[in-house]
């Protein structure tokens, strides 16, 4: 039944170990040091653990199955069961939605005194302090899995780092600003609705474990204009990092060709060692007065970094090409380098392509510097921030077949590549 107020129940012991849910800080426990007695003689299982769901108002037992001795430490899982660790004086036990009861945990731990534990979700160990013998980790293989998404549905910023392991989502109306490193695990991702804003600014978005995040979503509606309003928007500034994504940013939300039209703003900013960097899906909008004026993609890239190091997570295995596009037009991507640092590499047929578009119209531009030099017939390294494709396979490759979309390249150096610009078919 509940146990409320606690120091009427409890007096014969002190709270000894507290562990709070991750998604749900109202579901809370306590452990309990001390051995209970009820006329001299040890009462089993009592009062070992309790639980709160209302942030501690009130409280349950919530101890069966565990021994008449001390609760050192209680270690919660982030998973979708609620999945619980706890230590006592006679080892470890474990919890999770759907049991009864507390079970032993024993596998390769030894049933003593445990005073700690930690969980590394990567390698999926379980670390235990004893006293008097020694350090511990053994392997779980219970399911520790989080299918619960993160929502955002207020204005919300970030500038602590977080370690992620649900699915991201900003919901319309909602603004997420990052301005710190955000660590996600394997498999997630950021879903920008329609209507939404994530922003990085002077951020850093990385993976764990060594594995590829998923990526942002940035899902909009192809029947409507971009705005903020009618799309989601995703905005990369001042020295962001977004890195070690399968798919950095995708324009539209997978498998569903009505989600596309988002919006990407990336200013001095680096994307590095993604699989893919950006992914522009098919969109088109066009001029309410004039049905045949198509209106251009507001997409803009201006001085950002694509490259790929030695740290890429799949070594010397041939990524994606870092922007690709697909029957879009009006994309500007202006003084920003494109470059594969990794070494070993000796043939470039074995790098990625810089950009790879296929039906589109868009623009790589070099930087004016200044104003007055916004206007130059010849190639300027001195007036202009110019666009840079390095240690490619391709620079540029425009396969426009079925396309009336112009594509102008200006200001832009190509060094040791396979090919600097690719037209398919040829003019």
């Amino acid at each position: 039944g509940s146990i409320s107020p606690l120091n009427n129940n409890l007096v014969w012991n002190f709270v000894n170990a507290i562990g709070i849910d991750h998604q749900d800080p109202n579901l809370l426990y306590c452990g309990i040091g001390g051995i209970r007695k009820v006329n001299e003689v040890i009462t089993h299982e009592n009062f070992r653990v309790i639980k709160s769901t209302n942030g501690g108002a009130t409280f349950i037992d919530f101890s069966t199955g565990l021994p008449a001795l001390p609760v050192n430490y209680i270690l919660t899982i982030e998973s979708s069961d609620h999945l619980l660790f706890c230590a006592t004086d006679a080892g470890v036990y474990y919890r999770k939605d759907g049991m009864t009861k507390w079970e032993c945990f024993n596998t390769n731990l030894p049933k003593s005194a445990v005073t700690d534990l930690d969980y590394n979700y990567c390698s999926k160990e379980l670390y235990a302090s004893t006293y008097g013998r020694g350090m511990w980790k053994t392997k779980v293989s219970l399911p520790v899995e989080t299918t619960e998404n993160l929502y955002i549905t207020q204005p919300t910023v970030w500038t602590s780092n977080m370690d992620i392991k649900t699915n991201v989502v900003i919901n319309s109306g909602s603004t997420l600003t990052i301005s710190t490193t955000v660590f996600m695990d394997a498999d997630r991702k950021f879903v920008v609705q329609p209507g939404a804003h994530l922003i990085v600014d002077n951020g850093t978005i990385t993976n764990t474990c060594n594995q590829f995040w998923t990526g942002i979503e940035v899902h909009g509606n192809y029947l409507l204009a971009q705005n903020p309003t009618n799309q989601g928007k995703v905005t990369i500034k001042n020295q962001s990092i977004i890195e070690n994504a399968y798919e950095a940013i995708r324009v539209w939300k997978p498998q569903d060709w009505t989600k596309t039209g988002g919006i990407i703003s990336a200013y001095n900013s680096t994307f590095r060692n993604n699989k893919r960097s950006i992914e522009y899906m098919p969109y088109h909008h066009y001029s309410t007065a004039n049905p045949n004026i198509k209106i251009k993609n507001i997409g803009r890239i201006n001085d950002c970094n694509f490259i790929w190091t030695d740290s890429y997570i799949e070594g010397k295995n041939v990524p994606f090409p870092a922007i690709t596009m697909n029957h879009v037009n009006g994309v500007q991507i202006i003084g920003s380098t494109f470059r594969d640092d990794r070494t070993g590499i000796v043939v470039n047929t074995n790098r990625p392509k810089g950009i790879f578009t296929i039906d589109a119209g868009y623009k790589v531009l070099g930087r004016p510097l200044m104003i007055t030099n916004s206007v130059h017939d010849y190639f300027s390294e001195s007036n202009y921030d110019v666009s840079v494709f390095k240690n490619l396979y391709k620079g540029i490759e425009a396969s426009n077949s079925n396309s009336q979309s112009t594509v102008t390249i200006d200001h832009c150096k190509f060094e040791d590549l396979y090919s600097g610009i690719e037209r398919i078919p040829p003019p």
